[in-house]
């Protein structure tokens, strides 16, 4: 059996949502980029903090 190739799979559909949001706005992709990267450095603050905390 041929084992399919899940990161390309990923990368496609990423591509796909990507022109599919810029479809509806040209800056709404940009706009939920910098979203989701202010929350992976907060949830990163986190983390940090937590850990910082059990020592």
């Amino acid at each position: 059996m041929v084992k399919p190739n899940t990161d390309r799979m990923k990368e496609a559909f990423v591509e796909y949502v990507r022109e599919s949001v810029y479809d509806i706005s040209p800056n709404l992709w940009e706009d939920m980029h910098i979203d989701h990267m202010k929350t992976v450095l907060v949830q990163k603050d986190r983390d940090n903090d937590l850990k910082r905390g059990q020592t």
